[in-house]
């Protein structure tokens, strides 16, 4: 409904997000219905091709890496499915929250008087008074906006995409993630590989989640692009280089041959040797590399695929030519 604190808490949102460098953009009213559907209006026709218009955006938006707020009165249950079918078809993670938020609240909170408009009928099709409002089913999120504060509904928000979206490691899960740190081999990263980090993490080259497998690999320099149930174009490969030292040790420890696995009982020796390798940035800990594999590095399969050439003048050729001699890929 209007003013049931749909805006707020996605305007809210997306500040959080920003503020800790994840990329979102919230969409509502203001910035969709004075420009790109200006020339729509509130019969339910138009109110449906509102909605499917805020769909398609929202997806680019997603598909872009970019978390998308969409906060607008959707009062029929049908255009809502078609919304996450239009995400769910590309494989995109669709999020339905319903701000529940009581008609005599919305009314109490109007300032522009629109509720008394409607009510005076002067306003025609308005959703709660003289426009059926189609309540959610089984939506993925409900907001009491009227009895929890703002902060609250946020802090509700994250909650849910951290479970669905993976953003980063919960607080709550902080502490145990680093006792499992503390019991992983560890490799140490160069800065490029770090920017990388940064570049998946933030879902830039979705729809990889770590650094490339092999498999994603032979598809990048093939045939310049990642088949995952859809095409997605991609023809620089994404990789971590290791050295032959850093692999021995990587399989010894997988064939629980390593001390540091000394000391530990049986389970913990199990999920240490698990194919889970921390990496770490001037002795920082920045991520951990899990379910990986290990490939070989073809060096000049790679320059001539990506550069056309094989020429150790050129810098970045350079730079793979120099780099270990085997990949490591697997999901950050």
């Amino acid at each position: 409904l209007s003013c049931a604190g749909k805006t707020s808490i996605s305007f809210a949102v997306e500040e959080f997000l920003t503020r800790h460098q994840i990329h979102a953009y919230a969409l509502d009213g203001d910035n969709i219905r004075y420009g790109l559907n200006s020339d729509l209006g509130f019969s339910e026709q138009d109110r449906t091709e509102n909605i499917r218009r805020i769909a398609e955006v929202a997806r680019l938006f997603a598909d872009s890496g970019t978390i998308t707020l969409a906060s607008f009165i959707s009062p029929f249950s049908k255009d809502r499915k078609r919304a996450r079918e239009i995400h769910e078809k590309d494989s995109i993670a669709f999020i339905e929250c319903f701000v529940d938020t009581p008609l005599e609240v919305c009314e109490k909170r109007d300032i522009k008087g629109l509720y008394k408009k409607a009510r005076a009928g002067q306003i025609q099709g308005f959703t709660g008074i003289n426009q059926n409002y189609e309540r959610p089913e089984n939506p993925d999120l409900v907001l009491k906006a009227s009895e929890d504060t703002i902060d609250q509904c946020v802090q509700k928000v994250i909650d849910l995409l951290i479970k669905r979206v993976s953003l980063f490691i919960n607080e709550n899960d902080k502490p145990n993630e680093l006792l499992r740190a503390s019991r992983l081999p560890s490799i140490n990263i160069s800065k490029v590989d770090l920017q990388w980090i940064q570049v998946l993490s933030e879902g830039w080259a979705t729809p990889l989640k770590g650094f490339m497998r092999e498999t994603e690999y032979l598809q990048c320099i093939n045939f310049g692009m990642l088949v995952n149930g859809k095409w997605h174009n991609q023809t620089i490969p994404i990789t971590l280089a290791i050295t032959n030292e850093q692999k021995s040790n990587l399989t010894l420890i997988e064939n629980g041959g390593d001390s540091k696995c000394n000391g530990l009982d049986k389970h913990e020796q199990e999920e240490a040797i698990k194919k889970s390798v921390v990496l770490k940035y001037n002795d920082k800990i920045i991520a951990i590399l899990d379910d990986y594999e290990i490939f070989a590095h073809r060096k000049e399969e790679r320059a001539a695929s990506v550069f056309k050439t094989t020429n150790n003048g050129h810098p970045s050729i350079r730079m793979i030519m120099d780099s270990g001699d085997w990949l490591i890929g697997g999901q950050l």
